[in-house]
């Protein structure tokens, strides 16, 4: 698709999906986890780092979710799986395992 400055796209479509919220919290003994959620293979939050002890608060589309984690920027991602109902709150621990 190309959009160009003072026109109108014609026949856009954007599907949004009911969702639900994550908590997301790491207690784990290393200073911060980076986290990351995507939906079918595509970010829908962008990575964000949460410190030990914190927790932070995702909203995404209901479905099947995978949270990518790392501790630095040079780690290739832990993949965990969640599964989220529309209008679920859910909260998720993270520990350095997982």
């Amino acid at each position: 698709m190309i959009v160009k400055a003072d026109t109108e796209a014609q026949d856009l479509v954007i599907p949004l999906l009911p969702g639900g919220t994550l908590k997301v919290r790491y207690d784990g003994v290393k200073e911060w986890i980076a986290v990351k959620l995507t939906h079918r293979g595509v970010p829908v939050a962008w990575e964000q780092t949460v410190e030990s002890g914190k927790a932070l608060t995702m909203r995404g589309p209901a479905g099947a979710l995978v949270l990518e984690l790392r501790n630095t920027s040079e780690e290739k991602p832990r993949l965990r799986s969640i599964d989220l109902a529309i209008g679920e709150s859910k909260e998720v621990i993270l520990h350095d395992d997982d």
